[in-house]
């Protein structure tokens, strides 16, 4: 049997992905969806999570975008369901900035010496562990967003939001949902 999504939705399309996706099974509002409704839709609602369906729970039905790693290509995708992706994202996923851009060979590895970790003496004198996503390998992006590269890419996107979105200059609140593992 074949793994489906409780998120697929055949009438809406991906951006950046080959993926459809919509929240149109979600049976609940979000914080976001309550926020476009108290303010009228002014407010501007985004998600960010390393996996779609993380983002599309986050941002809801009324948000303005969900945006999430594709497993595919690396780059930041969504759904036509949401009405456009900001000009800043599709920069940077066009950019040298952008994960498929910069990954080349990734090494995921202990931050400090073995000798360091001494709240678990049953590691002491065990090789540390190491593990390299080489790009444009099956499995190199499911892989990667379940790492701490994925909350990497999640706060640059972040970023990228905060930078370029005029977020918080509206009379109404904006709300950005981040999702880190």
């Amino acid at each position: 049997t074949k793994e489906v999504s409780q998120l697929y939705d055949a009438d809406y399309l991906g951006n950046f992905t080959r993926d459809n996706y919509s929240p149109r099974n979600l049976l609940a509002a979000t914080i976001g969806d309550e926020l476009k409704i108290v303010s009228g839709g002014r407010s501007e609602v985004y998600a960010i999570a390393p996996d779609a369906e993380a983002a599309i729970l986050s941002a809801g039905h009324a948000a303005n975008g969900a945006f999430w790693i594709d497993n595919y290509n690396g780059r930041w995708a969504t759904t036509t369901y949401y009405k456009g992706v900001p000009w800043y994202v599709e920069k940077y996923n066009n950019s040298n900035e952008s994960l498929p851009a910069r990954l080349g060979t990734r090494v995921w590895q202990p931050t400090l010496s073995a000798d360091k970790y001494d709240a678990l003496p049953c590691l002491s004198g065990s090789n540390t562990f190491q593990f390299t996503f080489k790009a444009n390998t099956a499995g190199c992006y499911p892989d990667l967003k379940t790492s701490p590269f994925g909350n990497e890419e999640v706060s640059r996107l972040f970023n990228q939001f905060l930078e370029y979105g005029a977020l918080g200059t509206r009379p109404t609140p904006d709300f950005v949902a981040p999702t880190f593992y």
